[in-house]
């Protein structure tokens, strides 16, 4: 369920950013505002705004999307994981090591898993990443808004 949060709340996180972005920009909002759209409508109303350049799609945001698309309609993580016990004296260590699959689209027993080997240390990665992204966006638009005096959301 950790794991399925974290992909869950990441992808929004970015288009919660795309709205919140457009709506600082005083632009009117769509029905629908993913990320990748507000790149779209931005160039349409600002040609030529820096912030375009930050709205291109993370090289890391497709292999994200997958896995958050995967979590949302199948079984990410199936039968593949490692327990390691390490024994300290009378102390006794045990850490779960599950690994991503390259892709979790293909069925369960036909997976593989050498990108990924370890999903701890590709959420840690991600979540710094989207962090980075979001914090970068910010310190882009954090003058220049123009939402009318109304909060964007």
């Amino acid at each position: 369920m950790s794991l399925d949060g974290f992909f869950y709340f990441g992808g929004s996180a970015l288009d919660i950013l795309a709205r919140e972005v457009l709506s600082y920009f005083g632009i009117s909002l769509p029905t629908n505002v993913y990320f990748e759209k507000a790149r779209e409508i931005i160039s349409n109303n600002r040609p030529g705004d820096l912030i375009l350049n930050r709205l291109n799609n993370p090289t890391w945001k497709s292999d994200f999307s997958m896995y958050r698309n995967a979590s949302t309609h199948e079984l990410i993580i199936a039968k593949q994981f490692n327990i390691n016990v390490c024994m300290d004296g009378a102390t006794q260590k045990q850490t779960i090591i599950l690994p991503l699959p390259d892709d979790p689209r293909v069925d369960p027993d036909d997976r593989t898993f050498r990108r990924y080997p370890n999903v701890i240390d590709y959420c840690k990665s991600h979540m710094r990443r989207l962090l980075k992204l979001i914090n970068t966006i910010y310190g882009d638009i954090y003058t220049r808004a123009a939402c009318n005096s109304r909060l964007p959301l």
